[in-house]
């Protein structure tokens, strides 16, 4: 019963292992991916509010 139990245990511990890890891996991948879009102006224009607000004076 108990060789049962871990054989269980393990397969259902690496199938978690495994979409931890590809879940980690699509993360890195987008955080590099939304970085350099970062980088390209008219995306970051786009993006970031606070691009479209540089050098435009305070609204009274």
């Amino acid at each position: 019963m108990k060789g049962d139990y871990e054989r269980r245990f393990c397969l259902l511990s690496a199938r978690v292992e495994k979409v931890l890890f590809t879940l980690i891996v699509c993360l890195a991948v987008l955080l590099v991916a939304g970085q350099a879009a970062y980088q390209v102006a008219p995306i970051r224009h786009m993006l970031v509010e606070t691009e479209r607000w540089e050098g435009v004076s305070a609204p009274r």
